[in-house]
């Protein structure tokens, strides 16, 4: 792998979540979309976001051109819920509600979907953001979250 693992750890990410809420009883109807497309999406989507991180080199590569790196990013994972005549907490109860078989999925697995073993050391939330909002047509519900995600790249 020569470059970052940005794009290949947020197709990866989103390909498990797909996976996960398309197993799910109580969510297989979620739209899921690599990034967000306006007001073309459904009343549930899941989207990714920006990706962020950092580099550092642990082992020395000895002779060879280049050197083994660590790469740790950030992937925003976000839930948008928008119920037309709906209040916010209604909204917030069903985007937390999708939130959930993400969150449970990362924990079980600890992996990304398309990856071999030992290329990803681990996965998992390090943070979340829960806002929402109404108005006289209804309430928008957006969780986001930082999902945290290591790799050793060669």
């Amino acid at each position: 792998m020569a470059g970052t693992n940005a794009r290949r750890a947020k197709r990866a990410l989103l390909d498990s979540v797909a996976s996960w809420l398309a197993a799910d009883e109580t969510t297989t109807e979620v739209t899921v979309t690599y990034g967000y497309r306006g007001h073309e999406h459904g009343r549930e989507l899941v989207h990714t976001d920006r990706v962020f991180g950092q580099q550092s080199y642990p082992v020395m590569g000895g002779s060879r051109a280049r050197f083994k790196r660590d790469e740790t990013l950030t992937i925003k994972l976000n839930v948008v819920v928008d119920i037309p005549g709906g209040d916010q907490d209604e909204a917030e109860a069903r985007a937390t509600a999708i939130g959930a078989v993400i969150e449970n999925n990362i924990a079980a697995t600890a992996s990304l979907a398309g990856y071999e073993p030992g290329e990803v050391i681990w996965v998992g939330v390090t943070a979340v953001d829960l806002d929402s909002d109404a108005d006289d047509d209804g309430a928008l519900a957006v969780l986001t979250y930082d999902v945290g995600a290591n790799f050793r790249l060669s």
